[in-house]
C-alpha cells in the first residue's frame, strides 16, 4: 500500500473549503446546538481554515516569519496576544473535559494588505493586516484589538455568529471532512471569516468583556480603542465588520469594570517600542 501524497491532499483541502457555501442560502433548522461543539472541534474548524488560508495566496499574502520581521512584528504581536490570551487558555471555569489546550499557543499572522482589518478564527488562531498595524501607534492599541477578537472568539460570540452564516451541521461536516449539499458555492470559508460582520449590540457587550479582561490581564490603559475611534477616517475594513454603536467614545471612556484597577500604560519603552517593533519595520 503506498502512502497518501501529502502534496495532493492539502490541494483536496483548500479545493473543498473553496467551495463551501456562503450566507446568501442560510438554513436555519440545524440538528447541532452551538452549545454542543467541543473546544476540540473548534479548534479543528479553525485548523482547517488556517490551512486554507495558508494556501489560497491570491486572498491572504502573509509576512513570513523570517528576518527581520520575527524578532519585531511577529516577537511584539505574539508577546501582547499571549499576554491577553494567557487566562482563556488556562481555561479554569471549563470542565476538564472541555478545555483549550493552554500549552498551545494561539499564533498571530500578520497579513499584506493596505485593507484596515483584523479576525479570529476558531481555536484561537489570530490574522491582523499590516494596513491596520500602520494605523494604530502604540502596543495599547493593538493590545485593545487582540483582547477584542479573543473575546469573540473565547465568549462564543465567533461561532454563534457563524453557525447563523453557514448551519451548525454543515460546519460539523466541514470538521469531519464530509462536503455538505445545496446552497451558493464561490466564497470560501476563510473569506467568509475575514469579513464576518457582527451586529452593534454585539460589539457593544464585547467592548465591556474586553475592558474587564484587558484590566484583569494587564497595566495597559482599557481605552486603546479610543485612538482608532477618534481618527477622522476610522470608517475603514475592522470597523465596517465590527460596527460602533450610539455614544461608543463616552461609554468605553465611562464604564466600570469589575477589576481591582486598571493601568495606564500606553507603550513599554521610552523610545516607543511599536514605532521600533512595528512601524520601523514596515
Amino acid at each position: 500500500m503506498t502512502n497518501a501524497n501529502p502534496r495532493l491532499s492539502a490541494i483536496m483541502l483548500i479545493v473543498f473549503l473553496l467551495t463551501l457555501f456562503s450566507a446568501c442560502t442560510k438554513q436555519p433548522e440545524t440538528s447541532v446546538a452551538p452549545s454542543e461543539f467541543t473546544k476540540e472541534q473548534r479548534l479543528e474548524l479553525g485548523e482547517l481554515i488556517r490551512s486554507a488560508i495558508a494556501l489560497d495566496q491570491d486572498n491572504f499574502e502573509i509576512l513570513p516569519k523570517a528576518p527581520p520581521y520575527d524578532t519585531s512584528i511577529y516577537f511584539l504581536l505574539q508577546s501582547l496576544y499571549n499576554q491577553a490570551t494567557n487566562a482563556m487558555r488556562v481555561d479554569n471555569h471549563s470542565p476538564t473535559s472541555n478545555r483549550w489546550d493552554f500549552n498551545r499557543e494561539w499564533p498571530v499572522t500578520v497579513l499584506v494588505s493596505d485593507e484596515r482589518n483584523a479576525f479570529v478564527l476558531p481555536g484561537g488562531f489570530i490574522y491582523i493586516t499590516t494596513g491596520l498595524l500602520q494605523t494604530m501607534t502604540e502596543e495599547y492599541e493593538a493590545y485593545y484589538i487582540l483582547s477584542f477578537e479573543a473575546n469573540l472568539m473565547n465568549e462564543g460570540t465567533l461561532l454563534n455568529r457563524l453557525i447563523s452564516e453557514i448551519n451548525s451541521d454543515a460546519l460539523v461536516d466541514i470538521i469531519n471532512g464530509n462536503p455538505s449539499p445545496g446552497g451558493q458555492q464561490g466564497q470560501s470559508i476563510a473569506q467568509i471569516l475575514s469579513t464576518l460582520t457582527f451586529d452593534s449590540d454585539e460589539v457593544w457587550e464585547n467592548d465591556i468583556i474586553t475592558a474587564e479582561s484587558i484590566c484583569n490581564t494587564s497595566k495597559w490603559d482599557r481605552k486603546g480603542i479610543l485612538p482608532l475611534l477618534n481618527d477622522v477616517d476610522n470608517n475603514f475594513e475592522w470597523f465596517t465588520y465590527r460596527p460602533s454603536y450610539s455614544n461608543r467614545h463616552q461609554l468605553i471612556t465611562i464604564t466600570d469594570v469589575e477589576s481591582d484597577g486598571c493601568g495606564s500604560l500606553h507603550t513599554n519603552f521610552q523610545s516607543g517600542g511599536y514605532k521600533r517593533y512595528v512601524l520601523d519595520r514596515l
